[in-house]
């Protein structure tokens, strides 16, 4: 299936912004964009409010878009002081392939309100 090209598939298009782009857009796989999609660009923008950094980062551009694609997210719990529960709730927003994520904003949603304690200590 398209899962299976999403590790070493080539570049579909490159965006201004590629750190917020879920990897199937950045491959152009259009099958896979969906809810699942805007998920991963909340998760994205979640992850770098509460650490600080991009979920992937990299020199230029197309770096960037490489490591959505194929580099290792760095848990966020070990940037700054998250919660056991909200760091599996953005590892699972920022899942590489679609039917791993939350399937919309509004299961992601519900899970964000289940966390008891988003900052720890």
């Amino acid at each position: 299936g398209a899962n299976a090209r999403l590790p070493g598939a080539e570049l579909s298009w490159i965006p201004a912004q590629p750190g917020v782009v879920a990897p199937e857009e950045l491959q152009g796989i259009s099958g896979e964009v969906g809810p699942a999609s805007e998920v991963y660009r909340l998760g994205a923008l979640l992850y770098e409010l509460l650490t600080g950094v991009p979920p992937f980062d990299a020199p230029s551009t197309k770096g960037i878009a490489y490591a959505v694609l194929r580099g290792e997210l760095v848990p966020p719990s070990r940037l700054a002081r998250l919660s056991p529960e909200l760091d599996r709730v953005l590892r699972r927003a920022l899942a590489r392939r679609p039917a791993d994520r939350f399937e919309g904003a509004r299961e992601l949603a519900g899970a964000l309100s289940e966390v008891p304690e988003a900052v720890v200590g």
